[in-house]
């Protein structure tokens, strides 16, 4: 799927170089996709022989829980996810920001089938890694994020 990925991001490249006078969208959208590559590559190497392409869960199953994986549960959909809002970046059309929508409703899908397997079939030490780790979005983010809107909402009041 990333060859995919890659292609679309190149074929966007071009477009935008042709059609652009601004490079600005096409660098955001290129450092975007290549953090999402970078996430990606991180989480499968943590894996190693592990990694397969699809959903396997099976009783017993360990899962992994350093690395990348202590920082969030679902770093490969998280690098995928920045690939793709990297992609509709450099593109910046009506289609690649439908397809972004479309990728991000299946990402979201898959971690919810995901985790509703590991909690299932995990003992009680990864179901409390399952509610504690987030699923995508890192705790320093979130938590930045939380303190501006603080920010803002007393910079209101």
């Amino acid at each position: 799927m990333s060859i995919y990925l890659v292609f679309f991001a190149l074929w966007g490249l071009a477009a935008q170089a042709l059609l652009s006078a601004s490079g600005d969208l096409m660098i955001g959208g290129v450092m975007l996709f290549c953090i999402g590559a970078c996430v990606r590559l991180s989480a499968i190497n943590r894996l190693r022989e592990k990694y397969v392409g699809e959903i396997i869960v099976e009783p017993g199953m360990m899962l992994v829980t350093s690395g990348i994986y202590a920082i969030v549960r679902h770093p490969l959909h998280l690098g995928l996810l920045l690939e793709l809002i990297g992609c509709s970046v450099i593109c910046f059309n009506v289609v690649s920001i439908v397809l972004l929508g479309i990728g991000a409703a299946v990402i979201s899908r898959l971690n919810q089938i995901e985790d509703a397997l590991f909690m299932s079939y995990c003992s009680p030490s990864m179901q409390h890694y399952l509610k504690t780790v987030p699923a995508m979005c890192p705790r320093a983010i979130s938590v930045a994020l939380r303190i501006q809107l603080v920010v803002r909402k007393r910079n209101i009041e």
